[in-house]
């Protein structure tokens, strides 16, 4: 951005002070405008987060299947544990 320019520009309609103060402004306002988020960003953002979230989803998936294996080997364990007791009770009982 000019500053320059825009301060010649308007010195005729505003005068020298106001004019250079606006020039000034505008240019520490378009400084500041150059790092901000893009609508490109937000979407390369976006496009990001929906990855990280389907792949997020297809581990939550993986881990109820093995977490209803897990349920399914413990009851059988704490069954078989059961059975083993009961025999082991009427062996040494």
């Amino acid at each position: 951005m000019n500053t320059c320019r825009i301060d010649e520009d308007l010195k005729a309609s505003l005068g020298d002070a106001a004019a250079k103060s606006l020039a000034q402004w505008l240019g520490t306002m378009f400084d500041e405008l150059k790092d901000t988020v893009t609508k490109e960003d937000f979407r390369i953002l976006r496009e990001s987060i929906d990855a990280n979230v389907s792949r997020l989803d297809g581990a939550i998936a993986r881990l109820a299947k093995a977490q209803t294996r897990t349920e399914k080997e413990v009851k059988t364990l704490a069954e078989a544990m059961q059975r083993l007791t009961i025999r082991t009770d009427a062996v040494v009982g």
